[in-house]
């Protein structure tokens, strides 16, 4: 699937996601807070996560119509209906204490469910195209250093100039709207970087996109050599593995000892940024009905990124390991240790 494609289709879904979201506010605008909060967390459950299974199906590098790709479709079917179903329980309390809002929020579960189905089969015409890629067997030409450092300096350039327009245009929006007497130069900072942070991400996912195709390709079509080329490389294990293999096994370590640098930095700029949006609603006070929600996420974010962080730089650290131990497979730009 396209890089464009993925960014049209998520900026779709965000867009369906914040009209659904919109009309719940308005439905539920003089009801208690409790129930804003309820539906608003329910259609994050009921919209994009049925959608962006179109995603997960798409990005699948094997062929669907075995064991295994059947298998891993009733996985997904099952853990998305799951998450729907907790999505719908919450609709349900909301309806039974607001039941003029009945109507509106049927109508988001049968949204959720044509989203599903629609996302399944999409998906599968996504990854058939992904599939027939995957067939060129092309050899992985290893990054640069050069390469990695113009990278870099566009995320950094995107952060910036994000940050920057970021911060002057809520504090140009305080003050036009009258509300720049309770609007410190502090918030708008913080405000800045979020947007900056989130903006860099993206950057993060664009920038380190021709891996994500490189790494498909040298993966190739067998999922039975794909597992095992990822439990070699990123697990640690002592899978056998026959002579073009081996060679796959050290191109992706490659691209991984490149690759995983930047999803690193995708996963701490994403949550970051959205760690400072929740600082930055703070200073309401406990009067604010949603403090209690910003104040879980301010504690909650952090925690997330422990737990991920430690589990993706160990995986990244056996890439570079298993690529500075086959240099003659696959050359790729990592370091010597001395």
């Amino acid at each position: 699937m396209k890089l464009r494609s993925v960014l049209l289709f998520s900026a779709g879904i965000a867009i369906l996601t914040l009209a659904v979201g919109l009309g719940i506010g308005l439905l539920l605008a003089d009801h208690q807070p409790w129930m804003v909060v309820t539906a608003f967390v329910c259609t994050m459950l009921l919209v994009p996560v049925p959608a962006h299974a179109c995603l997960i199906v798409a990005n699948v590098s094997f062929n669907l119509e075995g064991p295994d790709g059947r298998r891993l479709l009733r996985r997904l079917v099952y853990v998305v209906a799951g998450i729907q179903l907790l999505g719908v329980l919450g609709l349900v309390l909301v309806a039974i204490a607001a039941p003029d809002s009945a109507g509106y929020l049927v109508g988001v579960v049968a949204l959720s469910i044509v989203l599903l189905w629609s996302g399944i089969r999409l998906g599968r015409r996504f990854q058939q195209r992904l599939v027939d890629e995957s067939a060129e067997h092309r050899t992985w030409a290893s990054w640069p250093r050069s390469r990695v450092r113009r990278a870099i300096l566009r995320v950094v350039i995107v952060f910036a100039i994000a940050s920057m327009v970021g911060s002057g245009a809520i504090l140009v929006l305080g003050l036009t709207l009258g509300e720049g007497d309770g609007l410190s130069l502090g918030s708008s900072v913080i405000y800045g970087l979020s947007l900056g942070c989130l903006a860099a991400s993206f950057a993060c996912l664009v920038v380190a996109w021709p891996l994500v195709k490189d790494m498909r390709r040298v993966l190739g079509r067998d999922h039975a050599t794909q597992k095992a080329i990822v439990r070699v490389v990123l697990r640690n294990k002592n899978d056998s593995l026959s002579e073009d293999a081996q060679n796959q096994a050290a191109a992706y370590a490659g691209i991984m000892a490149v690759y995983y640098p930047f999803q690193i930095a995708q996963l701490t700029l994403l949550f970051g940024g959205l760690w400072l949006q929740q600082v930055w609603n703070l200073p309401d006070g406990p009067s604010d009905p949603l403090y209690p929600v910003a104040l879980g996420l301010v504690i909650g974010l952090p925690l997330l990124v422990l737990i991920s962080l430690p589990i993706i730089i160990r995986e990244s650290r056996r890439a570079r390991r298993y690529a500075r131990d086959h240099p003659e497979r696959c050359p790729c730009p990592v370091k010597e240790r001395r």
